[in-house]
């Protein structure tokens, strides 16, 4: 399973391995989705705090203002 979206987090696709939707059930394709879209979240956040950290000049966020970074 792969997801792609925008920095936002809005999803802008979706797509399955047919090899292994062909194979998969029903709660095997749900978790390989929840783990993309798990995965997905992960690297928006890493992105983020790139972004933020060359916008601080690599000071970061002052204490409590991560914003859930």
């Amino acid at each position: 399973v792969r997801i792609k979206g925008k920095g936002d987090g809005t999803i802008t696709s979706l797509t399955f391995d047919e090899a292994t939707f062909a194979k998969s059930d029903k709660q095997m394709m749900e978790d390989l989705t929840l783990a993309a879209f798990n995965n997905f979240n992960e690297k928006l956040n890493e992105k983020r705090k790139e972004k933020i950290s060359e916008v601080t000049g690599g000071l970061g966020l002052p204490a409590g203002m991560d914003f859930g970074l």
